[in-house]
């Protein structure tokens, strides 16, 4: 337990009472002890006082604590200086308790800021940002001119032989005109700006690249991906170089990270912040996986499953005759993605019953099918029917739009490929009623299978893989949306010198007061189908609102547009522009074609990307299984933090309210002001704070106080009341004088001054238990005293 300043000064003063009430009771004890039984009349005043000024009398029970036949007057004085004694010590000891200091944030002020660095991976693997202009590629197969852009077409491939059709090489550009980053930076340029847009939005791996057909061979900056580490293990909103990262529901907002200088205590602020995150639903296809665990080798290292079968818990026997509809009204305001799931869970459990041969291609013809009936599964091109490695109890599996189909031989003729369609009708691309293509889809979605973690059936601890246990996979089918949004963020910040001291308190959503506050997003209008060219998105000035070639929508979000190109994969872009492709490339990362379904299936050893199954790491493994309890919500959660990780690891964001961005620039390096630019915060401030219950001694010594205090000055002011009366009365009292005024009162007058006492009676000498007697051969003092006034 951390001590307090109060607790610290309450145990000093704790120890002050302590010495202060034993100080004088070993003192006058060692003077009772030393003190003869006979002095002059002086010392025994001045003894008497000192022992009488101690607790001795009332801890022995002297004369002068009696009760009996004491005047009242004295008695409760005299109590009351006790009590105002025993008061004050518990005053002194309890009322410094009451103390205790924190950081609290001050009044408002505007400070300035600086840049601080982030010593974690993700800090030590994002170079610096190059000063080159943002580049842009459209086309694939081959490099078509981008809308707005002044070049000719590049190449175009021929049985992937390529076709230079550029005279001369070289006319071929990717700089992006200057009325689109006019347009795309409006909303969010200039200083103190906090707000990304996509010139903000950047990859935090660049490298420069050339060709001769691009630029006249001149550099140009592309995007790159390399894995630093994962955050999902941490399960907390967290601020990385470039990003803040909730590993917690998935999502990222996107900053540079600039924090208060020389503000040794910190401070808090907030700040608007563009948002990313994934909008995921997901259903259970109510069929499962089931295989008994073994192992293969004689140390029982290498683990294999056996007898896999599907389960059918409803996804067969309770499956509707038909199949719901999305909405596709206004897919901005509704994507509909729970029924998208929904619809593509029927296609796929109506075609694994056609593969099983238990229905026909019409889905809603009769079937044969009966509840909880068990189907066995094949591994796709096994001849032994062992399942290997394809269904473990430490991994989930994300075929994605691939389905059941690519880890099972149904050991059947029908073409299970038809399900691609489906998937295409689940993410807009052709339509759901006719499968015909469609290319007028404002929201990229994506949709696939997941297979969750594992579970085992007989209920014990699923960490432990025994020989012969029972496992159970659920599957489900999710569809996913990209969201970008503004958050208000709480940053609180402790002063020191790195990213470590900066805490993300709370991200909320930004609440606007009407509509028209609301933020004006804008879709790039290419022209161009989105396997060719991926339209640049973000919020734009009002005074753009009835541009052409762009799609506005007022409202606190935007759901991103589609970007499909080969580009878009975070392991192959083919430019700088981030925004554009990254967040697309983590979802069907994270959910569609991606290579995680390469990873569940094993058919590729060699990848770039971090291997997000929980096969190769046992914390991992766990966080899926915990997640995977969660039904259908836990399964989303698992692919927002897959996509939230790849999201993370791909971008950063260059926008800083002190600093010139990307927005500013329309370069990828921006240029940070050198300390003149200043940022609204509350500063935190070491305040000593009181609780005010340890006063209550305090209050009642004080009021005891007061009152006497009243009392003394009305007797001062009626009784007239003079210090010399005070004086005489203390004299009277003495013991010394006392004693010489009754055995000798002819020595010395009765209310003589203390001077004059002392020279005529403080000498004479006695016992105070009864009078000294003379010796006529050692005449006492009082009879020398008596002899030398009869001969004077």
């Amino acid at each position: 337990m951390e001590l307090t300043v109060g607790q610290v000064s309450g145990i000093i003063n704790f120890g002050v009472a302590i010495v202060g009430i034993t100080l004088p009771l070993a003192i006058a004890y060692v003077l009772s002890w030393k003190l003869p039984e006979e002095n002059n009349a002086v010392t025994w005043s001045v003894g008497t006082r000192v022992l009488q000024a101690t607790t001795w009398p009332s801890i022995i029970g002297a004369d002068s604590t009696a009760s009996k036949r004491v005047s009242w007057l004295v008695f409760c004085l005299g109590w009351g200086i006790t009590i105002g004694h025993v008061l004050v010590s518990i005053a002194g000891i309890i009322t410094p308790l009451g103390l205790y200091d924190r950081i609290k944030p001050a009044a408002p002020t505007s400070v300035p800021f600086l840049y601080v660095p982030d010593r974690s991976p993700y800090g030590l693997g994002t170079p610096p940002r190059p000063d080159a202009p943002f580049s842009r590629s459209c086309g694939w197969p081959g490099w078509v001119v981008c809308p707005g852009s002044n070049g000719t077409d590049a190449y175009f491939l021929v049985n992937k032989t390529i076709h230079d059709i550029i005279p001369n090489d070289g006319t071929y550009s990717s700089r992006l005109p200057y009325n689109l980053t006019q347009i795309f930076s409006s909303a969010t340029s200039g200083t103190n700006s906090t707000v990304s847009g996509p010139f903000d939005i950047q990859y935090r791996q660049l490298f420069p690249k050339s060709m001769k057909q691009v630029d006249n061979g001149e550099p140009y900056i592309v995007g790159s991906y390399r894995v630093m580490d994962s955050l999902i293990l941490h399960d907390k909103i967290e601020a990385i170089e470039g990003l803040i990262v909730d590993s917690n529901r998935g999502g990222v907002g996107y900053r540079n990270h600039t924090v208060p200088a020389n503000l040794p205590t910190g401070g808090r602020w907030t700040e608007d912040i563009t948002w990313l995150q994934p909008l995921i639903e997901c259903v259970n296809t109510n069929l499962s996986i089931r295989f008994t665990l073994n192992y293969t080798d004689y140390n029982g290292n290498k683990v294999e499953s056996h007898n896999v079968r599907l389960k059918d818990k409803g996804g067969f026997s309770s499956l509707p005759l038909k199949g719901p509809r999305y909405n596709i009204d206004d897919m901005q305001a509704d994507p509909d993605l729970r029924t998208r799931a929904t619809q593509l869970a029927f296609f796929h459990n109506g075609m694994l019953m056609w593969a099983l041969g238990l229905a026909s291609p019409n889905i809603s013809a009769p079937r044969n099918v009966t509840s909880d009936a068990e189907y066995p599964l094949v591994l796709n091109g096994s001849i032994t029917g062992d399942q290997h490695n394809v269904y473990r109890p430490d991994s989930i599996q994300i075929p994605g739009s691939n389905g059941l189909f690519i880890n099972s031989d149904f050991n059947t003729s029908n073409n299970l490929w038809n399900f691609e369609p489906t998937i295409l009708a689940c993410r807009g691309v052709v339509s759901q009623y006719t499968l015909d293509p469609l290319d007028n889809s404002t929201v990229g979605i994506d949709c696939g299978l997941l297979q969750a973690a594992p579970r085992r059936l007989d209920g014990t601890d699923p960490r432990i893989y025994d020989a012969g246990s029972e496992w159970e996979q659920d599957m489900y089918m999710c569809a996913s949306a990209v969201q970008a949004s503004i958050k208000t963020v709480e940053f609180t910040f402790n002063g020191s010198s790195t990213l470590a001291g900066l805490t993300v308190s709370s991200v909320k959503d930004k609440m606007y007061e009407t509509q028209d506050a609301q933020p004006l997003w804008a879709i790039e209008v290419t022209g161009q189908p989105d396997t060719v060219t991926a339209p640049l998105w973000g919020l734009i000035g009002d005074q753009y609102t009835a541009s052409e070639d762009l799609i506005t929508i007022k409202s606190e979000r935007l759901l991103l547009p589609p970007a499909y190109p080969l580009s878009a994969t975070v392991l192959n872009a083919k430019d700088s522009m981030a925004a554009s492709y990254a967040p697309m490339a983590a979802q069907q990362g994270a959910l569609g074609e991606s290579f995680l379904g390469q990873i569940t299936t094993g058919q590729t050893l060699d990848l770039p990307i971090a291997d997000y199954t929980g096969r190769f790491n046992f914390a991992l493994s766990r966080r899926w299984q915990q997640l995977s309890a969660g039904g259908e919500q836990g399964a989303a959660t698992i692919l927002k933090l897959i996509f939230t990780d790849i999201l993370a690891t791909a971008t950063i964001g260059s926008q800083s309210p002190i600093g010139l961005s990307g927005s500013d620039t329309h370069h990828l390096g921006g240029t940070v002001p050198s300390g003149d630019k200043k940022v609204r915060i509350e500063p935190f401030r070491r305040k000593i704070e009181y609780h005010i219950a340890y006063a209550v001694p305090a209050f009642i010594t004080l009021t005891l106080w007061i009152v006497v205090l009243v009392v003394f000055l009305i007797a001062l002011v009626v009784s007239r009341f003079s210090f010399s009366k005070l004086q005489q009365q203390l004299n009277l009292s003495s013991a010394g004088r006392l004693y010489t005024n009754l055995a000798y009162p002819d020595v010395c007058d009765v209310d003589a001054k203390t001077e004059m006492w002392i020279e005529q009676a403080g000498e004479l000498k006695f016992r105070l238990d009864h009078k000294g007697t003379s010796d006529a051969e050692d005449p006492s003092a009082e009879s020398q005293l008596m002899d030398e006034q009869q001969e004077s």
